[in-house]
């Protein structure tokens, strides 16, 4: 605690006046301005290109503090919400997909989630926040995808491709999602939009949103809704029979068409209201899906899976001087699974988050800016074992407090920054995790070099599924030699996952209108939380090879080394971004859990297929977002994303002759390609209205998400070829006749 303490009284850095030369301004001007001025200074002459204006574009992302994406600390990707509308985006995995390094992937029972830089993420490593608050589920941390986000109230997405977890916290080991919708600020006035999408023999989606946004004197009051249904996939896909299926087929399971039988069904509204610097925000959201692992005989899911979120924020953003800031925040989080058919234990099975922080900013002079403060957060569960959320026997509480600071500088040769943050946890201790970046820019070329140690707090699902190896047999009491099953998993405390990643990144202006950036990283974990199958000697031999059961265990090390690069240009004409990743497990200790090596419940006998790949993620991906305009109002956007090679684990019987015998087989999937076209009518009859048509998966590719971890669970199919049509209006106010306009 005291090493921790004096690092923060210590903190030191610097931030650079490099005169990068933007036409006559340059970068210092930019920094020495205010947010008003710079956004008044992006919409001027001085700024001679769309490529210029879009690398000044300020990004805080990495460092809560504004900086353009060439001298943000970290390595970042900003998404507008032009590119966003011209994409015709269905939701957001469309949008992620084409961020280099980002993969999406299968977890189980029927969710989606996201693996960066060849590691899987989605189990509390990657944070997600829609309007500053962080969206991750409390029970195991992962972030569910597919028709669930609202893409068509994005404004801007702006995300870290790397740890942030001395300024987040725990859930930003690998990477932060920071997701701004309209607002007041952005748009007046209201909007519609209805978007549908059909598949081969089934439909895509069918979703509506709906936007409202007004500003009276010093009041702004805006709300969103977004809702519908839609199927993951009209694909076959193997499911595991329930015991009835079993039954009446004597198989464990089959290929089933998830036509009509995937569906996702979305409801998501969010409202803000703001008066000075006071602001009131509630997110609510209701997101069904079904679960296609278990099935009946004909196909049909056992269950559809619910979970009704609420999310309360009270902020009041407090400024005694124009260099000194005060944000006190309280936040409440409530989460309640529902079940369908419902269950009885689903009335008593909700988790609960109130959390608080005080941030404090500060200006010391134009060179430096200091930022502190202290978060707490208190999590609730109530005792449960048959239903979604498993939690024990007893009620969960525990508390978690931590102190952040960070420190930039702006020296004339060099930006720097140093920041730290110390977290107690009443459940699993203590974590110290510190961060340094370097940043330059010379004219045309800038580089960064950051470091920065990041920790994945366990969440109340992982403790209450971890795992130490022990249980006891449960033994047929009219025949002592017959094993019914195992009981009484013995729980073991996990401790937090630690991960150091260091990273390089170099960027050069070709050209006003062109701009190429290559990133280099190496990503070191200790103690990862894996959630796996996990099975021992005795159980296979008294069940079988396959028999094992899923928990939450602690790891040795792991990680990955890449690389990536982008290129970027933008003008009156449209723009083209390529992009392209690559990751290596080579030269990294690799758990079995990730490891590409044939099946076997036994990890000693899976004998290794590759010293370089992981489970579930190709070590090469290749995306590319184009755009056209063939007149002002008229677009053609191409959109395409290569993926190299990629494993993962297949149902097979053991014994073609026994349909019972049902066994995993390591399986090589090709190369896949995915291409989209849209096209998109802006103001069509009248203003406001837009019109977009197109078709992803154009071509039919074997779209698969995979596990990214050991298991019997099969590849989940993404939609096969899809033809979407979006019918937008928005209707913006007229400003008050007598209304002062601020310059």
């Amino acid at each position: 605690m005291k090493k921790a303490a004096v690092f923060f009284f210590c903190l030191l850095g610097s931030l650079s006046g490099v005169r990068a030369q933007t036409d006559s301004l340059d970068l210092l001007h930019f920094y020495e301005m205010s947010i008003e001025e710079l956004d008044s200074i992006r919409a001027s002459q001085h700024l001679s290109t769309e490529m210029e204006a879009y690398l000044n574009t300020l990004i805080s992302v990495a460092s809560q503090k504004s900086f353009s994406a060439r001298n943000t600390p970290g390595v970042v990707t900003l998404i507008t919400r032009e590119e966003i509308q011209n994409s015709g985006a269905r939701d957001l995995i469309d949008v992620l997909q084409l961020v280099p390094g980002f993969h999406i992937a299968f977890d189980r029972d029927g969710r989606v989630g996201i693996g960066i830089r060849g590691n899987w993420a989605n189990e509390g490593k990657v944070l997600m926040r829609i309007d500053g608050q962080e969206i991750n589920d409390i029970y195991t941390a992962g972030i569910l995808l597919g028709n669930h986000y609202p893409v068509d109230q994005i404004e801007r997405i702006e995300i870290q491709r790397g740890p942030g977890s001395a300024i987040y916290g725990g859930f930003a080991e690998f990477g932060v999602i920071d997701i701004v919708t309209r607002n007041a600020d952005t748009f007046r006035g209201v909007a519609a939009s209805v978007n549908v999408g059909a598949m081969a023999r089934s439909l895509g989606r069918a979703t509506l949103n709906l936007y409202a946004g007004q500003q009276w004197k010093k009041w702004k009051v805006n709300w969103s809704f977004f809702g519908g249904d839609g199927n993951r996939s009209d694909q076959p896909h193997f499911s595991f029979y329930t015991d009835e299926a079993i039954a009446q087929t004597g198989t464990l399971g089959g290929y089933h068409a998830l036509a009509g039988q995937s569906h996702l069904q979305p409801s998501f509204s969010n409202l803000s209201i703001q008066r000075g610097g006071f602001s009131f925000r509630n997110i609510s959201d209701f997101y069904q899906y079904d679960d296609v692992s278990f099935t009946d005989s004909a196909g049909a899911p056992e269950a559809r899976v619910g979970v009704r979120t609420s999310y309360t924020e009270f902020k009041y953003v407090y400024r005694p001087t124009t260099q000194l800031s005060i944000t006190p925040r309280l936040n409440f989080i409530g989460q309640f699974p529902v079940s369908d058919p419902p269950n009885d234990n689903d009335d008593k099975n909700a988790i609960y988050r109130l959390r608080a922080n005080v941030t404090t900013q500060y200006d010391f002079t134009h060179r430096i800016n200091l930022i502190g403060g202290v978060d707490f957060f208190a999590d609730y569960a109530d005792a449960t074992y048959q239903a979604v959320y498993q939690i024990g026997d007893d009620d969960q509480h525990y508390t978690n407090l931590a102190l952040f600071g960070q420190t930039i500088y702006r020296l004339p040769i060099l930006n720097f920054l140093i920041g730290a943050r110390f977290e107690r946890n009443s459940a699993f201790g203590t974590n110290f995790v510190p961060r340094v970046a370097m940043t330059r820019t010379f004219d045309r070329f800038h580089f960064k070099l950051m470091a920065s140690d990041a920790f994945r707090a366990p969440t109340i699902g992982n403790v209450a599924q971890a795992y130490d190896g022990t249980y006891d047999w449960v033994v047929n009491p009219d025949n002592p030699q017959d094993t019914l099953g195992i009981t009484n998993l013995g729980l073991k405390p996990l401790k937090a996952e630690e991960t150091l990643v260091v990273e390089g990144e170099f960027g050069y202006q070709v050209n006003p209108k062109v701009y190429a950036t290559a990133n280099v990283f190496t990503v070191h974990t200790r103690n990862p939380i894996v959630f796996n199958t996990i099975s021992d000697e005795d159980i296979r031999r008294v069940f079988d090879v396959t028999t094992g059961y899923d928990a939450y265990q602690n790891y040795d090390r792991s990680g990955t080394s890449g690389l990536e690069l982008e290129v970027r240009t933008k003008d009156d004409w449209g723009y083209v971004n390529l992009n392209y990743s690559f990751y290596t497990a080579f030269g990294k200790k690799t758990i079995d859990a990730y490891r590409v090596g044939e099946f076997d419940l036994d990890p000693q006998l899976r004998d290794s297929r590759s010293s370089s790949l992981l489970l579930g993620f190709p070590a090469h991906k290749l995306n590319l977002n184009a755009l056209y305009y063939l007149t002002p109002d008229l677009s053609l956007n191409l959109t395409g994303t290569l993926l190299g090679r990629r494993y993962t684990y297949l149902p097979v019987l053991a014994d073609p002759d026994d349909p019972m015998s049902l066994t995993g087989q390591l399986e090589q999937l090709p190369s896949t390609m995915l291409v989209n076209f849209y096209v998109r009518y802006q103001h069509l009859f009248t203003q406001g209205l837009t019109l977009g048509a197109g078709v992803y998966n154009a071509f039919d590719g074997d779209n698969q998400f995979l596990q990214p971890y050991f298991g019997l669970q099969p590849a989940l199919p993404g939609p096969s070829r899809e033809w979407v049509v979006k019918l937008s209006y928005d209707f913006a106010f007229r400003p008050r006749k007598n209304a002062r306009i601020r310059n």
